[in-house]
């Protein structure tokens, strides 16, 4: 084989080789490429998913904390309920409205819940609290309801909250939701109609006197003097609703 023969076959080995070479970088360069892509990708994903999840730990932290830690500071609740009232002062001499309900507790209702600047002061949830008060007989007690709101929740302005979604509980019903423990309802009417119906089931034998259902609504706050601050509160909202009724229909 001559020299310029051999030499060729040289040089296009070499040419192979380096063929060989370059594509095989190519290929290791592109195989890198997304390799780190797809590290990148998993990592971005880590981080957003392990935010998320925080967030929502957080959120639901926060709906599980929220009533959790409000039954041992009823006092709390009521005094700034008190501040509250003063700053929002509502005049039964003076405010008109027009209504369809002629049953001056719908009104009564209403003007108390303005008075304590409630997200519940409509008129149409003040219609709510009285028609299921009537349905499930509370007889006497039919502010009842309202006023364990102003204990439990600052009548609705202190609830759990999932996120964005509001609970509407202002009286920190239990019962558990896809949210944690406390329950949730599509609105303040829905709230106070499941609450309604079950305070008629479970305490109807109590008279809806606070100071006998203490012990079985709020039992960690029973041990606590008997639940003093809570039947103070309670009767206290009571009381003042009767009061502006009485205003209304003197």
């Amino acid at each position: 084989m001559s020299n310029n023969l051999l030499e060729g076959l040289i040089d296009l080995n070499k040419v192979k080789i380096k063929i060989k070479r370059v594509y095989f970088l190519d290929k290791f360069r592109k195989i890198s490429f997304n390799f780190v892509i797809v590290i990148l990708l998993i990592l971005v994903i880590s981080v957003f998913t392990s935010t998320y999840l925080v967030n929502v730990s957080n959120s639901k932290l926060e709906a599980e904390s929220l009533i959790v830690g409000l039954g041992h500071n009823y006092d709390d609740i009521i005094a700034y309920n008190t501040e509250i009232a003063k700053n929002t002062p509502v005049s039964i001499d003076t405010i008109k409205i027009n209504t369809e309900s002629g049953d001056p507790r719908v009104l009564a209702i209403f003007l108390f819940l303005k008075k304590y600047n409630s997200p519940m002061a409509t008129m149409s949830v003040a219609e709510a609290f009285v028609i299921h008060a009537d349905e499930n007989k509370f007889g006497q007690q039919w502010p009842i309801l309202v006023a364990i709101s102003g204990v439990e929740s600052g009548f609705g302005r202190l609830i759990p909250r999932y996120g964005n979604i509001s609970s509407y509980n202002a009286w920190g019903w239990a019962g558990g939701s896809k949210y944690g423990r406390w329950s949730y309802f599509d609105s303040w009417e829905h709230a106070i109609e499941v609450v309604s119906n079950g305070l008629a089931k479970g305490y109807s034998g109590t008279g809806y006197k606070p100071e006998v259902m203490v012990r079985f609504y709020c039992p960690d706050c029973y041990e606590d003097n008997k639940g003093t601050k809570w039947v103070g509160g309670v009767n206290g909202y009571i009381n003042e609703i009767r009061q502006i009724h009485k205003q209304l229909t003197s």
